[in-house]
């Protein structure tokens, strides 16, 4: 599209119709200014899609960083835990022995003594008893048979001349016999009875049992003092590996996430280097609605884009926007268009060339990094990977990066 220059009239051929001037120089001249612009538009969105795959790649080595430290973290941890059920079980192993060893001082065989002479106490007392109760009815049984036998005539053996005389014999004998029997069988047969339950009850009651358990116990603690012994040592043996393995996991937490977080920091410094002039970092969380713009034609230069993204801040719908700018812009990505893929294989080897310094400014404090690359389609993946996160939350995974980066730098001043 031109305009003359003498009335302002749109002209689409060489002279203007409305005035008749030769405006076909001035043709050419807007022409070759309004394609110079739409490269530099064209370059611009370039530059910005390849800042925002530099950054998804920065980004990707922040997250590689957090998933190797937190599984290492979970391995100390799991370590740590075993390591204090080693503990525990060494602690109470100690203390059973301490028992182990109190009990044995001990001598419960005086207690089963006394106990025991007490039961035979009362197992001679039932046995006399019985004997009592069997010699009484021996003698009513014996008093019962003499009777009997006066009364079925006995009594003509020692008395011929009787004449009924013989039952002042039967009557006094079964009257002893059975006051006799009575006896024994009132009297010493409960008694011997009792003495026989009370010894009963004290061979099967608690106290016995409880006495013969804490013989048993005595007798048996010098093995279970051994076998805690053994089992304590054992538990200090897996200890010492446990210890060992908890170091060697602490050492690969300071070694090994490390290297990503250096290759996540060189790429945000050569973005830094190389991009910072093009849109200043602390903009960077606007990516998206700033490639936005330009893409939708909103906006011809960076200053545009900006003034745009400020009144869009003032109107506090700046998230929304760039959400809505993210999404538009990964649908973009996705259908791979070509100019955006060609830029980034350009790009990349400006960064890898930058990020080998690194690499052997690293190599020259001794640390061997070998991830500290970047190539295009790592680029092009990365730009991919992360076109579906808004450059808003990018910005917060950078921002964390340099944390962990100067929390890291504070570590190593300190150590």
């Amino acid at each position: 599209m031109a305009f003359c220059s003498n009335c302002g009239a749109e002209v689409f051929g060489k002279f203007c119709s409305n005035c008749g001037n030769n405006c076909g120089n001035e043709q050419d001249l807007v022409r070759s200014q309004e394609g110079r612009q739409n490269e530099n538009i064209k370059e611009t969105i370039n530059k910005l899609y390849t800042l925002r795959a530099g950054i998804s790649c920065s980004v990707q080595e922040k997250e590689k960083y957090e998933k190797i430290r937190d599984n290492i973290k979970v391995c100390i941890d799991n370590t740590e835990k075993e390591i204090k059920e080693k503990e525990g079980e060494v602690f109470d192993n100690k203390g059973y022995i301490l028992s182990r060893k109190m009990i044995s001082a001990k001598n419960p065989s005086e207690k089963l003594k006394k106990l025991q002479d007490r039961i035979e106490g009362y197992e001679k007392e039932a046995e006399r008893y019985n004997k009592i109760t069997i010699t009484l009815y021996v003698i009513a049984g014996i008093l019962v048979a003499f009777a009997a036998f006066i009364m079925l005539g006995g009594y003509m053996v020692f008395m011929p001349r009787s004449g009924g005389e013989h039952w002042l014999i039967i009557i006094p004998c079964a009257i002893v016999a059975a006051i006799v029997g009575y006896t024994g069988m009132l009297k010493f047969l409960p008694k011997k009875e009792q003495a026989q339950n009370n010894a009963y009850n004290l061979k099967s009651g608690e106290e016995y049992k409880k006495i013969s358990k804490e013989i048993s116990i005595a007798s048996n603690a010098k093995n279970d003092i051994s076998y805690a012994e053994n089992s304590i040592r054992e538990l200090e043996n897996q200890l010492s590996v446990l210890n060992a393995s908890k170091s060697k996991e602490c050492e690969r937490l300071k070694r090994e996430p490390i290297p990503h977080l250096i290759c996540a920091n060189g790429i945000y410094d050569v973005l830094v280097r190389e991009y910072s002039a093009l849109i200043d970092t602390r903009d960077w969380a606007n990516l998206d609605l700033v490639i936005f713009y330009f893409e939708t034609g909103r906006a011809k230069s960076m200053q545009e884009a900006l003034q745009l993204v400020d009144r869009q801040r003032q109107n506090d719908r700046i998230v929304e926007a760039i959400n809505e700018a993210s999404y538009q812009i990964c649908n973009t990505i996705n259908a791979g268009i070509e100019h955006i893929q060609n830029v980034v294989v350009g790009c990349a080897k400006i960064l890898s060339t930058q990020l080998d310094e690194i690499a052997s400014q690293q190599k020259a404090l001794g640390r061997e990094i070998s991830n500290l690359q970047i190539s295009a389609s790592t680029m092009q993946n990365a730009l991919k990977a992360k076109s579906n996160v808004s450059s808003n939350q990018l910005a917060e995974d950078i921002h964390q990066m340099r944390i962990y980066a100067e929390n890291e730098a504070i570590r190593k001043r300190n150590s």
